[in-house]
């Protein structure tokens, strides 16, 4: 029996929520830690164990409420095989529950909870990478939860991305110009600041904002990303809110915001 099914057999209620590539993700309800997500798969090579590593020890070192504990990380080497046990968050994705942010006034109030939240990985020196609506939960107060912290990258450890790959981690419609193209040496904060910006306009427009159906062109989402062509809101919106988007969404990283501090005082917030 591997470690999976020894786990699976602790548990009661288990439903696969999500499968895709080489790893499931269940929910279940575990005799120790309650309701639980128990993320399993493969791996074929020692950096995307590494990877997965650097993932969990991420999550152990944080202590805060907008992030999941976790609770074990197992390996079978001889299998290849890994399952990781994490604290079940109850919200919803963010692209499910996108009417609370009709308004302005409740997308910048969401936008200050969620700055605050990445300020935990920040302050570490770490950049989420993958800020897209299904790693954002919202729970019924409207507070974010941040998960899958799969391709966060660490910026005082060595990358696990080659130099000479074609384009870095990412998903391919939520990505910063610079995870396409794997300008390695230009990941940082500002590289989770255009996603951000991203996220906050779709809440704005209602769609994907270079999504090439509301565009009008031919292109590709990436081929708009990587040429900065998308669609504007319309007029009447708050205009610090528009300022922080189009500032935050700049093809080149140094023309956007440089710190948490700089976005914080032009949007007059705090954490």
């Amino acid at each position: 029996m591997g470690i999976f099914e020894n786990i699976l057999d602790k548990c009661s209620n288990s439903k696969i929520i999500a499968e895709g590539g080489q790893k499931k993700v269940l929910c279940a309800s575990h005799p120790d830690y309650g309701q639980v997500v128990i993320k399993y798969g493969d791996y074929r090579y020692m950096t995307s164990l590494e990877r997965i590593q650097r993932e969990v020890d991420l999550l152990r070192e944080i202590d805060s409420d907008y992030y999941p504990k976790n609770f074990e990380f197992l390996i079978d080497t001889k299998r290849r095989q890994f399952i990781i046990i994490e604290e079940f968050v109850d919200g919803k994705e963010l692209s499910l529950v996108k009417d609370r942010f009709s308004r302005d006034e409740d997308i910048l109030v969401f936008l200050n909870r969620l700055l605050c939240a990445l300020n935990v990985l920040w302050e570490r020196r770490v950049v989420h990478r993958d800020l897209k609506p299904a790693n954002i939960l919202i729970t019924s107060l409207n507070e974010p939860r941040i998960v899958d912290l799969g391709i966060a990258r660490e910026l005082d450890k060595t990358s696990l991305t080659a130099t000479l790959a074609a384009s870095g981690p990412h998903t391919p419609i939520y990505a910063a110009p610079e995870q396409i193209e794997n300008k390695k040496t230009m990941i940082d904060i500002r590289t989770d600041f255009f996603l951000i910006g991203l996220l906050m306009l779709e809440l704005v427009n209602g769609f994907h904002p270079f999504d090439p159906t509301y565009v009008g062109n031919q292109n590709s989402i990436i081929e708009n990303i990587l040429n900065g062509i998308y669609v504007k809101p319309t007029s009447g919106h708050n205009e610090k809110l528009i300022g922080f988007i189009e500032k935050s969404l700049q093809l080149k990283p140094y023309k956007r915001f440089r710190s948490l501090k700089s976005i914080l005082n032009y949007l007059e917030m705090e954490c």
